[in-house]
């Protein structure tokens, strides 16, 4: 059980810190804003319910996810830049995409992050009896 914890507590900030590559991706690529939106929309809403469902109704998720997600970010971003990753971000001579990526596109994805994470231990909070049900069930069912 306490591997599934784990991966419990990695799933969340992984997946808005690959979410956040591809936004910032979008608003380099000069995407119409109703695209830039929506997506930051869906980064919004697939980190409420990934971290409604891993928190547990426990505060310190916030700090311990938002260390997770940096590190992942940086990780993510490192990597990209040392393998020839997305070309918007290795874009030496346009210094346009640059401030996009520091005005924009990191306020924008930690912005999310962090009010994603609040609302989703506050529903995990709300809602802690229900879903600790349904998650012994959908381990029972992944056990059998």
């Amino acid at each position: 059980m306490k591997g599934i914890r784990i991966i419990e507590l990695l799933f969340s900030p992984l997946l808005h810190a690959i979410l956040s590559i591809c936004f910032i991706d979008l608003v380099v690529m000069e995407t119409s804003i109703v695209v830039g939106v929506l997506f930051g929309l869906l980064m919004l809403l697939t980190n409420i319910a990934a971290t409604t469902f891993t928190a547990n109704g426990k505060w310190h998720f916030l700090i311990t996810s938002t260390i997770l997600y940096l590190l992942f970010f940086i990780g993510i971003v490192a990597f990209a830049n040392l393998n020839g990753g997305p070309a918007s971000l290795n874009d030496d001579g346009n210094f346009g995409a640059g401030i996009l990526i520091l005005v924009i596109g990191l306020p924008a994805s930690l912005g999310t992050f962090l009010l994603g994470t609040i609302q989703g231990v506050y529903l995990s909070l709300l809602f802690k009896k229900k879903l600790h049900t349904a998650k012994r069930r959908f381990y029972a069912k992944l056990q059998e």
